[in-house]
Parts: structure tokens; C-alpha cells; sequence
């Protein structure tokens, strides 16, 4: 799923974050949809954000189709179980969150070993094959954050996510973007 995102922080006024709807299949050859939703609000009491996804969001079973691991239902279940627990950063509340999807994509490849995890293009400076990305912006404890989470395998082995905190590049206002 090749995604456009695109992403702005104004002072004193906050983020602003926008996705195509594009879905496709076939490596890109048959579109799917042009509405498929790739932002969703992450809010408890200390974090206010969201996040945009990106790359390969769905594993499904080979032989049937069947979706084993869907990153955007994942994202609400670790969101569910994170619930009450105090962060001390954004990057803190990606670690956290990103495990716990990551768990549930290992939990997904053993259900059908077979399968390969798939993969998207890299950029030429990362290790191992992307499966999926997750742009999360926001605040947690009033301090605004920019976290890239990357889900990704080595050889079809399952790596650890990266959580790589951004540069905030801040605008002005609103006339400056």
C-alpha cells in the first residue's frame, strides 16, 4: 500500500496530518479503494495524537485469504491494553504499543509458517525487508512528537520494531504552509 503522508506542526496551534485513501493490489497494478481510512486518534489521558500507517497492513493466509494480523485492529488492541499506564514520552507509549503488535504479527506467521511476512521497498540506509510503518504525531504529557515505527523481518525472521523519534520541523502559522 504505497502512501502519501503528509504532515505539519504549526506553534502554538498544533499537528496537522493527511493520508491518501489509495489501497492496491497486484504490487499496484489493481486498485482496491481510494477510501481507505490510514489515520486513527490514539487518546488517553496523558497522550493525545494520532497515527498514519503505511506499507503492507494486512498478513492473510495463503492458501485462503483469510487475515491472520490487520495492523489497524492490532493498533486498537494494544491501544485497549495500554489503557491507565503512564508514559513518560510518545516514544515511550510507540515502544510499548509496538511490541505488543509485533507479538500479534509473530503470533500471525506461526498460524501459517509458510507464509512469507511481506515486504515493501526500503529506504538503501535500513537493514531487513519493511513489512509496515506507523507515523505516530502528537503529545504525550503536553510535549509535541514526531515517532516513525517500523515493523520488519530479517530473512523472514521477525526483528524487533524500531521506534525512531523525528525531527518536529515547526512552522510559524498556518499561512506558512
Amino acid at each position: 500500500m504505497p502512501t502519501a503522508i503528509v504532515r505539519a506542526y504549526v506553534v502554538n496551534e498544533g499537528f496537522a496530518i493527511a493520508a491518501d485513501g489509495r489501497v492496491t493490489k497486484d504490487s499496484g497494478k489493481t486498485v482496491v479503494s481510494d477510501s481507505y481510512q490510514k489515520i486513527f486518534p490514539i487518546r488517553d489521558e496523558w497522550t493525545q495524537a494520532a497515527y498514519a500507517i503505511s506499507g503492507n497492513t494486512l498478513f492473510t493466509r495463503v492458501d485462503t485469504g483469510e487475515v491472520l494480523w490487520d495492523l489497524v485492529v492490532e493498533a486498537t488492541n494494544a491501544m485497549a491494553s495500554l489503557q491507565g499506564r503512564k508514559s513518560r514520552t510518545l516514544a515511550g507509549y510507540a515502544v510499548r504499543m509496538s511490541r505488543l503488535i509485533n507479538r500479534s504479527l509473530e503470533k500471525a506467521k506461526l498460524a501459517d509458517p509458510n507464509n512469507d511476512y511481506p515486504v515493501q521497498e526500503n529506504q538503501p540506509s535500513e537493514a531487513g525487508g519493511t513489512i509496515a510503518d506507523m507515523l505516530m504525531l502528537g503529545y504525550n504529557n503536553a510535549q509535541p512528537s514526531s515517532i516513525r515505527i517500523r515493523f520488519f523481518h530479517e530473512d523472514q525472521l521477525l526483528a524487533e520494531p524500531q521506534v525512531i523519534p523525528e525531527e518536529i520541523t515547526a512552522v510559524q502559522n498556518r499561512a506558512d504552509l
